[in-house]
């Protein structure tokens, strides 16, 4: 966790607030000011140790700071300049920040150069731009959205997958990454949230818990929020050839599984003229009231009535979207009891077809869930068996290692869109050959 002392005049505290808590929620830990001194300690040394230990030091200039006579950031910037001077001049340390249109000090920092040769972060002209380059030299390796594992198939496993979606025995498990590019992804939600709603924990952010924390505000307040957000974007372009629910909206399928909230499958399922429909899991006492296609218990969805089933919660239903950390566990909870579990139209497709996911990264607490609730159908697939899965101890079953072994580099849509496009190139070699 990168460590950073920002310094500051007090009439820019405001400012420097905003800053150290979006700083904060990329994981970086940020020195403010004598509060983050002990009680007992001398704040000078406290100080002067904190600026020579930081990773980094920002210098928030503005015109406030300008009209100071007399400043206790100055001596902090005497003390930066000491400590610039005993580093590499090929690395960045001291970063100048301007809070308004105001000069840098022409202050000495040895060898004929002063600090305002050092490049400067105009954060009053454009913020979140500002943040950026901010980040581009805390975290030059930060990646907003995680790796998409793609499926890395052979040429016997795409026979397999062809055969299997020309018998209609396939189901597409849908991930978070079939909408990058569409949709925020969680991390940027979370900050979001965090910064308009000052999320008290410092480090990391998670979704699962800045949502818990808006609970105490209001229960529903997440899920409304979410849902404003994501209806409110245009969905994806259904004409694409290479669009992802597009590709799998002509395959001959009756199920499709999203872990999404989006009903951007069933959009494209509707645009191939199915009469498709979305269903999502009742998994609390709440959601078993309102009535589903799988109340029949001998219902079963057709290649020309699709059924798009969301695991985790719908959008047009925000009660039932999974997105609280108290919401995981209560999903686990009952999902797992008996009689309590996936309709039972879920479940034969969970044992009698070969489940194929895309837009999913293993390393990700969604897909973990995801899995401590599927393995134990999988376990029972009659077309390719697992492996070994100890409760407790998450690893990628067996027979799914091949679908998850390429990490997507450079650029994610563009890579989705190769794998995407290749899928359709095959299936339609498949349909005539």
């Amino acid at each position: 966790m990168p460590k950073v002392f920002i310094s500051y005049v007090r009439e820019n505290s405001e400012d420097v607030q905003r800053l150290a808590r979006e700083l904060g929620t990329y994981g970086i830990k940020v020195w403010l000011d004598k509060n983050d001194i002990k009680p007992g300690f001398r704040w000078k040394d406290a100080i002067r140790e904190a600026i020579s230990q930081g990773d980094f030091f920002i210098a928030c200039f503005s015109s406030e700071y300008s009209e100071r006579s007399k400043t206790y950031m100055n001596e902090e910037l005497t003390l930066a300049v000491e400590e610039l001077r005993q580093r590499p001049t090929d690395r960045a340390w001291f970063i100048p920040v301007l809070l308004s249109d105001t000069d840098i000090p022409t202050r000495s920092i040895g060898a004929g150069e002063t600090l305002d040769a050092i490049q400067r972060v105009d954060l009053y002209q454009s913020w979140n731009d500002g943040i950026k380059r901010i980040l581009s030299v805390i975290q030059p390796d930060f990646v907003d959205e995680p790796p998409i594992h793609m499926p890395r198939l052979s040429d016997d496993d795409w026979r397999i997958l062809l055969y299997r979606i020309k018998q209609g025995k396939c189901t597409p498990f849908i991930g978070p990454a079939a909408s990058y590019g569409v949709l925020p992804h969680d991390s940027s939600v979370a900050r979001e949230w965090a910064m308009e709603y000052n999320y008290p924990e410092a480090g990391p952010i998670d979704l699962a818990k800045v949502a818990q924390f808006l609970t105490m505000i209001d229960n529903m307040l997440p899920r409304e929020l979410i849902k404003k957000k994501f209806t409110s974007v245009s969905p994806p372009d259904f004409t694409a050839p290479g669009e992802l629910h597009k590709v799998l909206s002509a395959l001959p399928l009756p199920l499709y599984i999203t872990t999404n909230y989006d009903d951007f499958m069933l959009r494209a399922l509707q645009a191939q003229n199915k009469e498709a429909k979305s269903e999502f899991h009742r998994w609390n006492e709440q959601l078993r009231n309102i009535p589903s296609s799988f109340d029949d218990i001998d219902f079963e969805p057709t290649i020309e009535r699709p059924i798009v089933f969301h695991l985790y919660g719908h959008i047009e239903f925000p009660e039932s979207m999974i997105i609280t950390e108290d919401d995981y566990r209560e999903f686990l909870l009952n999902t797992s009891k008996k009689g309590q579990s996936l309709p039972l139209c879920i479940e034969k497709a969970l044992t009698g077809t070969l489940p194929f996911f895309l837009g999913y990264n293993p390393s990700d607490e969604k897909f973990r869930n995801l899995m401590q609730i599927l393995v134990p159908y999988l376990k029972l697939n009659i077309f390719r068996p697992v492996g070994s899965f100890q409760p407790g101890e998450f690893k990628v079953p067996k027979y799914l290692e091949h679908q998850f072994e390429g990490t997507i580099s450079g650029s994610r849509q563009e890579a989705f869109r190769e794998f995407t496009a290749e899928l359709r190139r095959r299936w339609e070699a498949c349909q005539h050959g």
